[in-house]
């Protein structure tokens, strides 16, 4: 009888420590599981507060095609020197590492833009509106218009990477600008391209420095 009692306190006292193993084992993948979401949140914080600084820098680049230019030319010598100033921003402390993937697709083909020759300008559409000018310098002034209206689109979409939503292009986009969003696979169909009923604009007319490309 005491044989069978101190059998039954035993199998009790193995049964309790594993218990306790397994409790531990438990908390310990908690915490741990705590520390590495932690770890995730921080990281992301940290991210978020580079890529706004990353991106405030590039905005200041941009700044030589505002559209606010007061109808000044926007001439290929100042667009070669924005291309080589977004080519160091993207290098330097590796700023373009912080780009998403269609951001960065569409980052890429308006800093191209700036510069290359018709036949490579993207998307091909412009090739013919910029081909069929029979004015030289007509097609100098819709170039410059279509640079400064692509680095808008690019600064709309680098505060859309950073949730902060201004103007909207709903309703507003040429046939141009829907194929260039399409090339850098960005979705037409969500904010800040597609917008809210009651955010669009109460106006479809745009401004533009070339008066021609725009229609009005």
């Amino acid at each position: 009888m005491v044989q069978s009692v101190q059998s039954v306190q035993s199998v009790q006292s193995v049964q309790s420590v594993q218990w306790a193993q397994a409790a531990a084992t438990v908390f310990v993948g908690l915490v741990g599981l705590w520390f590495a979401n932690n770890y995730r949140r921080q990281l992301r914080l940290k991210l978020s507060d580079r890529r706004l600084q990353a991106y405030a820098r590039l905005w200041a680049l941009t700044k030589v095609a505002a559209p606010m230019r007061n109808n000044r030319p926007f001439p290929l010598e100042e667009r070669h020197d924005l291309f080589n100033a977004m080519t160091e921003w993207y290098f330097e402390a590796g700023d373009g590492m912080l780009l998403p993937p269609r951001t960065r697709e569409l980052y890429l083909h308006v800093k191209k833009n700036l510069t290359c020759g018709i036949s490579e300008i993207q998307p091909g559409s412009l090739m013919n509106l910029l081909q069929n000018d029979s004015i030289p310098q007509g097609a100098i002034d819709k170039r410059a218009c279509i640079s400064i209206r692509q680095l808008s689109m690019l600064r709309t979409q680098l505060k859309a990477d950073l949730a902060i939503y201004g103007v909207h292009f709903a309703g507003m986009l040429l046939d141009d600008e829907k194929d260039l969003l399409r090339l850098a696979r960005i979705s037409r169909l969500r904010r800040p391209w597609r917008s809210k009923r009651q955010d669009r604009p109460t106006s479809k007319r745009r401004d533009c420095p070339c008066q021609t490309c725009v229609p009005n």
